[in-house]
């Protein structure tokens, strides 16, 4: 107790000092001692995000609620990394969730406010893209029409369908490019909150093991800074090493 408590003073005065990584080592170590302090959780959340590690950020900010539901701070952590994922809508739930537990909190209500002012933006920026690539689209089309018919010496579409034609499908081009960057643009923010890719062999999304949660006898299977996972083998692959003298 006393010895996490200590760690956790030293990754509060290097989070102050800017020395993220070297605090996130101290969370994590205070953590591997006392994995059922939701405190050290959020602390190693906030770290994380000045990290950009958004999906390990979040694991932990869900952890802490996990430990203690009725804290507000730990759904305030999970909005947070929420709003810099670009998830505007789910941002503003969990901060409503920390103000029901927090009533007339400032801070609060400010990041309510500023989480749907963006959720609003967000999905009005996504509905008018496609059609304001549709817009510049008619506008290159005419001007290509223009030019064909004023800078060149022997004029090409000199057939309203087939400008009509050339307009429509320079706009439509523009309408699917903006609609294919519109997509793209939300895989990147899910991308932000997907687990890890495991160089090592395992699957975050299948093995089971939690980079931030304690097990159920209340070890911490992961607190040390989120790494390398065992690999795993086989039942006929773990006897054929037995039987050569592999552990």
């Amino acid at each position: 107790m006393a010895e996490a408590l200590e760690l956790k003073e030293r990754g509060n005065a290097c989070l102050k000092e800017g020395k993220f990584h070297e605090a996130l080592l101290h969370y994590s170590h205070a953590i591997k001692r006392e994995p059922r302090n939701h405190l050290l959780y959020s602390n190693r959340s906030h770290v994380l995000l000045k990290l950009d590690q958004h999906y390990l950020a979040l694991e932990d900010a869900r952890r802490a609620i996990q430990l203690e539901p009725k804290w507000p701070k730990g759904y305030y952590r999970q909005g947070q990394v929420e709003m810099a994922a670009g998830f505007f809508s789910d941002a503003c739930i969990s901060f409503t969730q920390a103000l029901a537990l927090q009533p007339h909190d400032p801070a609060l209500l400010t990041a309510i406010q500023t989480a749907t002012t963006s959720a609003r933006a967000q999905r009005a920026g996504d509905r008018q893209l496609p059609y304001l690539g549709a817009g510049a689209g008619i506008v290159l089309g005419v001007l290509l029409v223009l030019a064909d018919l004023l800078l060149t010496a022997s004029p090409t579409l000199t057939h309203p369908v087939a400008q009509i034609m050339l307009v429509l499908l320079v706009a439509g081009a523009g309408y699917g490019l903006c609609k294919g960057y519109r997509l793209y643009l939300a895989g990147q923010r899910r991308s932000l909150l997907q687990p890890p890719l495991d160089l090592l062999g395992g699957d975050p999304a299948t093995s089971g093991d939690d980079p931030t949660a304690g097990g159920a006898d209340g070890e911490d299977a992961a607190a040390e800074q989120p790494a390398a996972r065992h690999h795993k083998f086989t039942k006929a692959q773990a006897r054929k090493r037995y039987r050569n003298g592999k552990r």
